[in-house]
């Protein structure tokens, strides 16, 4: 309402004012005399003056009041919140905007009208109670409702209260569409639920593989494997199948939730065979059959007629492929009725064929293994009984070998006792006998002066050929070494040496009587010999060492010189006449010794000589056939 029309009702009001006035001084002025008269006319002008000031305190008042209103009224239409104004018996007094819009009505139209008929009728008793504790309670209460709007439910929330200003209560109260709210609610539910649902099947599949790693028991794998299938697709029963190379077809290994029957039918499927499984391995890929009764590969065959006496109206099965790509079996889960598995129940089947395909890789490896370790014992044991018998022919052949070396070092010294025998018994003796009767005729030829220089000379020549064969003789069997031993002997070869202009020391006790044989007594010294002599002709020294020792039953001979020495390396692989001589008379000695069970040790360091040791044990050997006693060198 403007200002303008309002000013009428203001003057009107001040007329019956002045009326009202002029009727009081009229009634009072006869009993009054002036100067109570003007006593009164100051008093009335100075509540004329408070009536002007409250009237003007009134006026700005009313004006705020009314802008309050105003305001109030803007904020009524405008709010976001759907707001309604009832009063006791039910009917609509006022709504705003979006309780207009909420409603989906003519605020005009239902204005005077039952609020409950937007509520449904089951929940009009609910909305009635609520409609009760707001008048008889103070303060805000709050309930859901469902309304009917358009046509469908919606799930409001009515919050209001009582007002009793007025001369009658009112209820006055907000509306908010919980609608979207609820499907915000559902959602989450249902996404809590299904994040819980994983995380259950995820903890399903980490212990699935926890036992694959843990558990020996292959057939309980197989039956949590399939438990698993079944909760993940929600089927009925499930089977698994490996690869039988040999047939070349599919065995059953394990199944739930059929009879024996199942078993039976399905215990080996060939590839030609049209079942999902054939057909998936045919594909190379995964295979669903929602309605076994409506597939076109199966309809008209004696698959269809399995697949109803074992009660299976959907099937899938998914490969089970090993990590290198090859197919080692097969994971199937059917359902009773018609079904189409979820893409999530696919991609939790998929985790669990991975496992169910690395279990029976690991099986058919482990099986592998298992035949190839019982061949490789069996080729073991074999081999083992080989090694045996070829070890005692071995054996035996060394021990003949070594009889044979044994006999042959002393039959080379028989042959060198008989010839030096010959020589010295034959030879020497012919040679004495032609110096003796040489001498007989320079004596009778001592007239002719060409006659004794003619014998003179042919004695001096049998005494050459005389001392030559001495020498051959004792080269060939030193009398020493059968008279007196291997120490006497070692001292003896010792002097001789310094004919190659090299000086020997030698430290070798006395050996006990029958402590070494005969065999390796000859072996020893000619070893010694042939190094002293190696010595002379090579390491450029004039000096060499020999020592005897003899331990624990252990000869040990060792020759030393402090010469230049040679590369073992080069001496091994050179081929110079020099080095190849000497390395055949060590090749010959080390031979020897190996036959009788003893050894040589080499060191050499090229400028700081070279220390040869043979090595012997004191065992007897050959039985001797005896040196013989050798002739002097008479």
């Amino acid at each position: 309402m403007s200002y303008d029309a309002r000013e009428p009702q203001r003057n009107e009001l001040r007329h019956r004012v002045e009326v009202q006035l002029s009727k009081m001084i009229a009634k009072a002025v006869p009993s009054l005399d002036s100067k109570h008269v003007q006593a009164l006319v100051s008093e009335l002008q100075v509540h004329q003056l408070e009536l002007q000031v409250q009237n003007h305190e009134l006026e700005r008042t009313r004006l705020e009041a009314e802008e309050s209103r105003d305001r109030y009224r803007d904020l009524f239409e405008t709010a976001p919140v759907a707001y309604c104004t009832m009063d006791v018996q039910g009917r609509i007094l006022e709504i705003n905007g979006a309780a207009e819009a909420l409603l989906a009505v003519d605020r005009k139209r239902v204005t005077g009208q039952q609020f409950a008929m937007f509520v449904t009728d089951d929940h009009v008793p609910r909305f009635t109670l609520a409609c009760r504790e707001m008048l008889k309670l103070p303060g805000h209460h709050g309930h859901d409702m469902m309304l009917k709007v358009g046509g469908m439910a919606k799930t409001v929330l009515i919050d209001g209260c009582a007002i009793t200003d007025g001369d009658e209560p009112q209820l006055r109260f907000a509306l908010t569409d919980l609608t979207a709210r609820q499907h915000v609610a559902d959602g989450h539910r249902e996404h809590e639920a299904r994040l819980q649902t994983e995380l259950t099947d995820t903890k399903l599949l980490q212990s699935i593989g926890s036992q694959l790693i843990q558990e020996d028991n292959v057939d309980v794998l197989y039956e949590k494997i399939l438990d698993a299938a079944m909760e993940f697709m929600q089927s009925d029963m499930a089977s698994i199948q490996m690869l039988d190379k040999s047939q070349d077809a599919l065995r059953l290994l394990a199944w739930r939730g059929f009879d024996p029957l199942f078993g039976q039918l399905f215990e080996l499927i060939r590839d030609e065979a049209q079942t999902s499984c054939s057909v998936a391995r045919r594909l190379g890929h995964r295979v669903i059959l929602p309605d076994v009764e409506t597939c076109g590969f199966i309809v008209g065959t004696p698959a269809l007629e399995v697949y109803r006496r074992t009660g299976i109206r959907a099937v899938q099965s998914t490969l089970l492929l090993s990590r290198s790509g090859h197919l080692v079996g097969m994971l199937s889960t059917q359902w009773r009725n018609p079904y189409r598995p979820s893409e999530n129940e696919l991609r939790l089947l998929d985790v669990l064929v991975r496992q169910a395909a690395d279990l029976i890789d690991r099986q058919e490896v482990l099986g592998a293994l298992r035949e190839s370790e019982t061949r490789f014992h069996r080729l073991y044991d074999e081999l083992e009984l080989r090694v045996a018998e070829r070890t005692r022919e071995l054996a035996a052949s060394e021990d003949r070998l070594r009889a044979l070396a044994s006999e042959l070092n002393l039959a080379e010294h028989r042959e060198r006792t008989r010839l030096a025998t010959e020589l010295h018994d034959h030879l020497a003796q012919i040679l004495v006998y032609g110096c003796l009767k040489l001498g007989q005729a320079r004596k009778l030829a001592g007239l002719v002066p060409q006659c004794v220089n003619l014998i003179q000379q042919a004695e001096e020549a049998l005494t050459r050929s005389l001392n030559y064969t001495r020498t051959l003789i004792t080269d060939l069997s030193p009398p020493v070494l059968c008279e007196y031993g291997l120490a006497v002997a070692l001292q003896w070869l010792a002097g001789q040496m310094q004919q190659y202009d090299l000086v020997v020391r030698v430290d070798a006790p006395e050996l006990p009587a029958a402590s070494l044989a005969e065999d390796r007594a000859v072996l020893l010294f000619q070893s010694v010999r042939e190094l002293l002599i190696n010595t002379a002709k090579h390491a450029q020294t004039d000096q060499a060492s020999v020592c005897l020792q003899c331990q624990h039953g252990i000869l040990r001979l060792e020759v030393k010189d402090e010469g230049c020495g040679f590369d073992m390396l080069y001496a091994a692989t050179s081929s110079h006449a020099v080095t190849a001589s000497s390395k055949f008379g060590l090749f010959s000695i080390r031979e020897r010794m190996k036959a009788l069970g003893g050894s040589v040790e080499m060191v050499s360091v090229k400028g700081k000589g070279t220390t040869a040791t043979l090595i012997l044990p004191l065992a007897t050997s050959i039985p001797s056939t005896g040196l013989g006693a050798l002739p002097s060198n008479s």
